[in-house]
């Protein structure tokens, strides 16, 4: 196969090798905790604290965490040593905060997610024991034992909220790294797969200015054929690119479309105010195209997962709500919003 920009294809292989490869120093971040090797844990996090602002965000949660969980582990191992008054005084403040958890959790008002959270994110005041830990914990045992391998992310959270708790665990140590990693796979995947659909993508240039639009191969390649609603990258002469959200109504009468509605899921959206452009042969066609905002793309993102969308077009004395978004225009439009992921970054 021939790819439309293969410069592009190199950069985002070179990409995912960046991403494999700092997933992996998180990874032995976790086993130097879970070994007990504090020379290790060190070294690495020195290095994790090279790498300044990380634009993944899950990769830069799951770096974080691991270097406060080693943090809270010297903190676990001192007091084994000595308690200074100051750490009692913590550790008294410890258990009344696990105790307030544990009221919440047992009377649901705090489910075991929302707790997991709590612990992940508020780290810097888990520094007591008690018996209070043992009921979370099992609490948290009970919750995230179902949940399947898959769900990486779940999985890695909860285990890390134990880690928290048990931060001289080895058994969770070990499963933070093991969902770490997992997470990493699945972030090669998805990687490889934008990769994939972007160098799959349709390129049409304009010889007058060199600007380009892309359109995925099983897009609509006519407007005049059937109504969509789709997806579009569009490119500049000097390489700026934006993603387009694109409404198209084909029919063998003139509607004079002055706006569109979606219904989706049963949840009805009115898309922004745009001027309609039209054009006829043997059929009509009248359509319209927008910048693709923040909330667009949000909507985008529910009619690629939805199980039924309906567009209604709007004309100037009637309507037309015949038209329901098949299950392959769904699949474009979701990949057309990985190809963009790819895309804006380059």
């Amino acid at each position: 196969m021939k790819f439309l920009f293969p410069a592009a294809g190199l950069l985002l292989v070179a990409q995912v090798t960046w991403a494999e490869t700092r997933y992996d120093l998180v990874g032995e971040c976790f086993a130097a905790l879970a070994s007990g090797d504090k020379h290790k844990f060190q070294e690495i996090a020195d290095q994790i604290g090279t790498w300044g602002e990380i634009s993944d965000p899950s990769l830069q949660e799951i770096a974080n965490n691991c270097i406060e969980m080693g943090q809270k582990a010297d903190r676990w191992s001192a007091a084994t040593d000595k308690a200074t008054p100051s750490q009692v005084a913590s550790a008294t403040k410890g258990n009344a905060y696990y105790q307030s958890l544990l009221a919440e959790i047992q009377t649901n008002d705090t489910t075991v997610p929302e707790a997991i959270g709590i612990i992940n994110t508020e780290k810097s005041i888990l520094d007591g024991a008690g018996g209070e830990i043992e009921e979370i914990e099992r609490a948290i045992l009970d919750y995230v034992r179902p949940v399947p391998a898959s769900q990486a992310d779940t999985n890695l959270s909860a285990y890390q909220a134990l880690s928290y708790l048990r931060p001289e665990s080895e058994t969770y140590a070990g499963k933070v790294q093991q969902y770490t990693d997992a997470l990493a796979r699945q972030d090669a995947q998805r990687q490889a797969r934008r990769a994939s659909i972007v160098g799959s993508l349709r390129k049409h240039t304009a010889e007058f200015d060199g600007s380009s639009w892309y359109r995925h191969p099983k897009s609509p390649r006519y407007q005049d054929t059937r109504p969509y609603l789709t997806l579009y990258v569009l490119e500049d002469g000097s390489g700026r690119r934006e993603l387009e959200f694109f409404v198209n109504y084909t029919a063998d009468s003139w509607l004079f479309v002055t706006s569109a509605k979606l219904n989706i899921d049963g949840e009805f959206v009115k898309l922004p105010y745009s001027a309609w452009s039209r054009d006829n042969d043997s059929e009509i066609w009248e359509w319209t195209g927008y910048p693709a905002t923040p909330s667009l793309i949000e909507i985008a993102q529910k009619v690629a997962n939805s199980n039924r969308t309906v567009i209604r077009f709007e004309g100037q004395q009637f309507y037309d709500d015949n038209y329901v978004l098949p299950r392959s225009d769904k699949n474009v439009i979701r990949d057309m919003l990985n190809a963009w992921e790819s895309m804006k970054a380059q």
